[in-house]
């Protein structure tokens, strides 16, 4: 069928009806309508017989292209998505579809192709020569259909693809540039509905997500809510567990502890967390535990006993049973571990052991071994091993049998102290013996059994326990002890007679001693009060220059210094000789003290000291002593206090010190100065005879009696004397 010319045809591109087909589009919302009514008016109300839509989708179809190899873009193509026309070859079928899904034209090929690749409109006038598609189309030669115009759809800069219009007749060219301007505005619309479809499919997979997120929201409150519930369960378990919790990471830092843990150590538990292992071990421990955190990276599960230091220092012993912890890359993340105290059994445990070790020390050194033993089977149940050390055996051979224990007794003890095993045993008393027994090397030893029968609840007897005691070195000290008491007796028979031949002696040199001071008493002081006598004269006579007066006072104060000397001598001599009797009477002891206030307090004066009597109003009046003896010791004690003090005072003070019964009492007399003082270590020393203290002029040089014999004095009338000095 020939085709008939352009100016025949009725059919013109009209630009109000694509107007009005553009505003019909622009409102549609989906891509599928717009193809549909871009084909049927573009095939029922322009010139062209057909139409169709090309768009460039994605290569679908590219693996099985026969020209894949020439095509330039294997990851798109044109698809053939709507086409329709105005069929003549039967009669009264009208618009006629043409829609081939599997229609494909490579980019850069053929007119199509190439009129989409350059985004230029094409003209084909001799169809037959240029096939629209790879398939080629043969209805269109059947059709009559001449040449086809090709207008690239574009949007934004980019091709979507093309509208293709077929005719039987010639394409004017009059609607070409509004063909152009139509395919834009199509290009506008379908970007519009693929945006909006893409909005929509956003949208549903947005609603999608949403309803998604809601129900992971819902499970993940609910997880989270169980998971509470569950952290709660188990804080309630861990917090009121009876054992210790504790979780390290996996630099061995705390992470967790229950409160019986920290407890355990003195801490809070948020006190401990954070913190290192080490810290809460001994110094010595370090190096051990280092091994065991060794072990347990490599998974070891662990059970040892461990101490710990507590807050306070102290030492706490633990229970420990320890597992690794890891991540599902099986990576060392800490351990976890649970914990005893068991400090009260360690101690006790330890304490056993050092019982045991106390009863095996004390049983060696005392020779002394313990054994159990059994009246039915007549078999020992047990020794301990200072036994075996006594009976000479050896403790790896076991509890020696009956037979070996009888073979060590004494074959002259043997069934004497056999039988009386049997009898205490069948008459279940105590047992306690003594026999000897024989070793391997042929020595003796003498033992000394004790034995304590056990009942059970029956009253029955079930075994004896006791002990052994090796007293062989007991008997031969008694042995020796017997022989030296003999010999004793001799040397004490012969030291008697000695003795009493020394005392003779002694008592006779005492005689003399007394008789040759006495004489020399008598030959040293006629003469030295002949000498005092005649100074004293002297010194009152007229005559006497001052020169002279100085000089007999000289010899005045020597010789009653020299009498004073001789007087303690004698003295002395009397005390040591045991000559010396108390004379005792009763004293007014008012009358005493001013006698001493008297006697004294002009020296202190002279001096000038306060003297100062102080006198307890609860003091008897009347007291049994030796006058003589304590007026001497009073005199002497404040003498010397008089001599050694420069400034200050003197004071002499008494009081009732204590009372036995109604008719006896002591005395206390003190005499306080306010002297230099005395050393601590001359304290010690000041009333050993001839002691004198410190750097002393001569002058103030005595004998060092004086003290000596107020100490022998004060003792014999049954008191006590002592010095202080700050």
């Amino acid at each position: 069928m020939e085709p008939t010319s352009d100016k025949r045809s009725d059919r013109r591109f009209d630009p109000h009806r694509a107007a009005q087909l553009l505003m019909e589009i622009a409102q549609e919302r989906s891509l599928d309508p717009i193809l549909k009514k871009i084909v049927e008016q573009g095939s029922e109300g322009t010139e062209y017989a057909f139409a169709q839509v090309w768009l460039v989708e994605k290569g679908d179809l590219c693996l099985t292209c026969k020209y894949r190899s020439e095509c330039a873009d294997q990851s798109r193509c044109l698809h053939l998505v709507a086409g329709k026309g105005r069929s003549i070859l039967a009669h009264g079928r009208g618009l006629r579809e043409y829609e081939d899904l599997n229609a494909r034209v490579p980019l850069n090929f053929g007119p199509l192709g190439e009129a989409v690749a350059s985004g230029q409109q094409g003209l084909v006038t001799k169809s037959d020569q240029h096939p629209i598609s790879i398939a080629g189309f043969d209805w269109l030669r059947e059709e009559g259909v001449r040449c086809f115009a090709i207008s690239p759809i574009r949007f934004k800069g980019e091709v979507l693809g093309a509208i293709v219009g077929f005719t039987r007749e010639y394409v004017p060219e009059v609607s070409r540039p509004w063909m152009a301007i139509f395919a834009d505005h199509v290009g506008a619309a379908i970007a519009n509905a693929r945006a909006f479809e893409e909005i929509c499919v956003a949208g549903k997979r947005l609603e999608q997500a949403n309803q998604t997120l809601e129900r992971e929201l819902a499970e993940r409150k609910e997880a989270e809510q169980e998971l509470r519930d569950s952290e709660q369960r188990y804080r309630r378990l861990v917090d009121t567990a009876s054992e210790g919790i504790w979780e390290l990471d996996e630099q061995y830092v705390t992470t967790l502890v229950n409160r019986r843990m920290a407890e355990m150590l003195g801490y809070e538990p948020k006190e401990m967390v954070g913190r290192k292992l080490h810290e809460f071990l001994f110094d010595d421990d370090q190096a051990e535990m280092a091994a065991r955190i060794a072990a347990r990276r490599q998974g070891l599960t662990e059970r040892y006993e461990q101490r710990y230091r507590r807050q306070d220092g102290s030492t706490v012993w633990m229970y420990v049973s320890a597992t690794s912890m890891f991540d599902a890359e099986h990576r060392f993340i800490g351990s976890f571990a649970m914990l005893t105290d068991i400090t009260e059994r360690t101690r006790a445990g330890e304490a056993l052991r050092r019982s045991e070790a106390y009863l095996v020390e004390g049983q060696r050194l005392s020779h002394t071994g313990s054994w159990a033993w059994s009246p039915i089977t007549l078999q020992s149940l047990y020794w301990s091993e200072e036994m075996f050390r006594i009976f000479a055996l050896d403790p790896q051979q076991g509890v020696p049998t009956n037979e070996v224990f009888r073979e060590r007794i004494h074959p002259e003890d043997r069934d004497r102290a056999y039988g009386f095993l049997l009898n205490m045993a069948h008459r279940a008393s105590n047992y306690e013996h003594e026999h000897r027994i024989v070793l391997p090397d042929g020595s003796v030893k003498h033992i000394h059994a004790i034995g304590h029968p056990v009942l059970d609840e029956a009253g029955k007897l079930v075994e004896y326990v006791g002990t052994t005691m090796d007293v062989t070195e007991r008997k031969r000290a008694e042995d020796e002890l017997r022989k030296h008491r003999e010999n004793l007796e001799d040397m004490v028979r012969q030291r008697t007679e000695q003795l009493a031949e020394a005392k003779a002696r002694a008592e006779a040199a005492n005689r003399a001693k007394g008789t040759f001071l006495a004489n020399m008493s008598h030959e040293l002081r006629t003469p030295l009060n002949a000498v005092l006598g005649f100074s004293r004269l002297l010194k009152r006579g007229p005559d006497v220059t001052p020169h002279q007066q100085e000089t007999l006072d000289v010899i005045v104060r020597s010789g009653e210094h020299l009498l004073n000397l001789i007087n303690n001598v004698l003295d002395m001599a009397k005390i040591e000789s045991g000559r010396v009797a108390l004379k005792e009477s009763e004293v007014d002891l008012n009358q005493l003290l001013h006698e001493m206030q008297s006697l004294m307090g002009v020296g202190a004066v002279e001096k000038g000291l306060r003297f100062a009597l102080e006198r307890d109003p609860d003091l008897p009046r009347f007291v049994a002593v030796d006058a003589g003896k304590l007026r001497q010791v009073l005199l002497n004690l404040l003498g010397n206090a008089i001599k050694y003090t420069d400034s200050g005072g003197v004071k002499l003070r008494s009081r009732l010190a204590s009372i036995h019964g109604a008719e006896k009492a002591k005395v206390r007399f003190e005499v306080e100065d306010s002297g230099p003082g005395i050393s601590q270590e001359d304290c010690k020393r000041i009333f050993f005879p001839f002691v004198q203290l410190g750097d002393q002029a001569p002058a103030q040089a005595g004998t060092g009696l004086g003290l000596a014999i107020c100490k022998q004095y004060v003792e014999l009338m049954g008191g006590q004397i002592g010095v202080a000095s700050k």
